[in-house]
Order: C-alpha cells, then sequence, then structure tokens
C-alpha cells in the first residue's frame, strides 16, 4: 500500500487480571522487531483489544494497525493516541492470535490448534489512499452515489436527509447484490430476513429522495435492466469479487432476487430488488 509510516500507530493487549494474562510481550517485541518505535505501540485493555465470540469459545488477544490523519483533526490532547475516541486515529488491520478456548465459568484453556486471524478493511485501507473524508467519499461508493443524484435530482451532501439516503442506497444496494450472488432470496427466516429488511430499508430511503416512480417503472425481463440503463456490463459479472454465485451474471442475480420478491407478493421488496440490481449496474460501470 506504500503507505508514510510514520503515520502508522498499534495497539496491542495490556493484559487483564480477571483472565489471568499479562501484557502481549510477543506481539511488542514483533514489532519492535520489524520497527515499529516504541512510543507508537499503545497497550489496551481487554475492552479494546482482545477477541472473542461473545462468550464461550475460541478466543485471544489482538493487535491492531491505526492510521493518524494528524493533529488538526485531533481533540487536542497531549494523551492522544489510539483508542481515543476523537477522529484522529483509523483503525484499517486487525490481527487476532487465537490462542484460548473462554470457558462458561471465566477459565481459559489453550486451543489444540493456534492460529492468526487478519484482515484489512476494503473501504478504510481505500479512504487511506485516497486521502478523502469517509467511506462513503471513496470511489466505490460515490459511482454509485453519482447515478443516484443523476436519477433523483437530488445530490449527496444537498442536506442532512439528502446524504443519509444515498449512504443507505449505496451501502444497503451493494450488500443486497452481494446477498442475492451468493443465492440469498427474501424471507422470513436467516439471511433472507436480513436481505427483506434491507431492502425495506432501502426502498424507504429511495422514496425520500424521489426515487419511488424510478423503482415503480423498472422491467422484470431478463436483461432488460442492464438494456434500459445503457450499461455495458454489470457489477454482478465480476466473478472474482462477488464469488461463484455470480458467475451466471446480472440476469442470474435478477431472476433469483426479484422473482422470489415477486412470488411472496410483497411488491416492496421487489420495487427494491430491482432498484438494487440497477445500483449493481451502475457501480460496475467503469469497472468491467
Amino acid at each position: 500500500m506504500k503507505l508514510d509510516l510514520d503515520r502508522i500507530w498499534v495497539t496491542v493487549f495490556a493484559g487483564d487480571a480477571e483472565l489471568g494474562l499479562r501484557e502481549d510481550e510477543v506481539a511488542v517485541a514483533a514489532w519492535e522487531k520489524v520497527g515499529m518505535p516504541p512510543e507508537r505501540i499503545v497497550r489496551l485493555p481487554r475492552a479494546d483489544n482482545f477477541w472473542s465470540v461473545g462468550g464461550p469459545g475460541p478466543c485471544g488477544p489482538d493487535s491492531e494497525m491505526f492510521y493518524d490523519w494528524g493533529e488538526e483533526v485531533g481533540c487536542g490532547r497531549d494523551q492522544c493516541q489510539p483508542g481515543c475516541d476523537c477522529d484522529r486515529f483509523l483503525e484499517f488491520w486487525n490481527l487476532v492470535f487465537m490462542e484460548f478456548e473462554l470457558h462458561a465459568d471465566g477459565s481459559l484453556t489453550p486451543l489444540p490448534k493456534q492460529n492468526i486471524d487478519t484482515g484489512l478493511g476494503l473501504e478504510r485501507g481505500a479512504r487511506i489512499l485516497q486521502g478523502v473524508d469517509s467511506v462513503y467519499d471513496t470511489d466505490g461508493y460515490q459511482q454509485i452515489m453519482a447515478w443516484l443524484a443523476a436519477e433523483s435530482g437530488v445530490g449527496y451532501g444537498e442536506s442532512d436527509q439528502a446524504t443519509k439516503a444515498h449512504r443507505i442506497l449505496a451501502d444497503h444496494g451493494r450488500g443486497m447484490t452481494f446477498l442475492a450472488a451468493d443465492g440469498v432470496t427474501p424471507s422470513n427466516e436467516g439471511r433472507g430476513y436480513v436481505m427483506r429488511r434491507i431492502i425495506r430499508r432501502a426502498v424507504q430511503q429511495a422514496g425520500r429522495i424521489g426515487l419511488e416512480q424510478t423503482v415503480q417503472g423498472l422491467g422484470l425481463e431478463p436483461g432488460g435492466l442492464e438494456q434500459s440503463l445503457g450499461c455495458p456490463a454489470g457489477w454482478c459479472r465480476q466473478g472474482d469479487v462477488l464469488g461463484p454465485g455470480a458467475q451466471d451474471g446480472e440476469d442470474g442475480v435478477e431472476q433469483r432476487g426479484l422473482a422470489d420478491a415477486g412470488a411472496a407478493g410483497d411488491h416492496q421488496q421487489l420495487r427494491a430488488q430491482r432498484q438494487a440490481h440497477r445500483f449493481a449496474l451502475a457501480g460496475g460501470q467503469d469497472q468491467a
């Protein structure tokens, strides 16, 4: 990523008396070995730097990487560092050292097979690389929001309501597309119920920026959405991003989501699924 290393801070587990664990000296030593200055290695308590499933189960200390946006966006305190509630530091990478099993009585035992679970926040990483104020200002979201503005006549940032609607529609529309590509359809249970609720919230926000007629006016014929938009290809064709479920292309995602919503007789779901797919197409225009 070629980040400015002077802007990188890390946090490590400070230890916890209740768990009977001391400071994670192994993580501290590892960071110092790769050149992290000791003053930018911050010890934080269990609430910040210990991962668990929320109860009995696998768990372990973690270490997090933060990007420093600079003193000018911070709280101004001399003690400002990762863990502060201000906006200066952005966590973008996490490493969980899955070492223990937490039991119902609060005791820990070592896991027979230990591992490191690590990952980067995609949008947070994009925000850092693009130097923008929020994840919603990154190019992936802005492509969708540009289409929303063109269709509704209401731009992102025009008002608090417009900003909220754009963010929800862009985020939920993308989420629906991923769910549909994975074979999920609206239902009353499990992942299908999550999808149904996401759809309904998106429809509500679409109406608030004047997109309701656009949603109602879309057709159901396979390929019709792409033709009506004039898009050369949709987001769903990016099988390497969306996964095996997207290999059927736009029509497969459209039929899985739209047909099932229509069969359920829930017109609100139906309209939102159409809208979600148009988001996917708009977002993929420059990425195909």
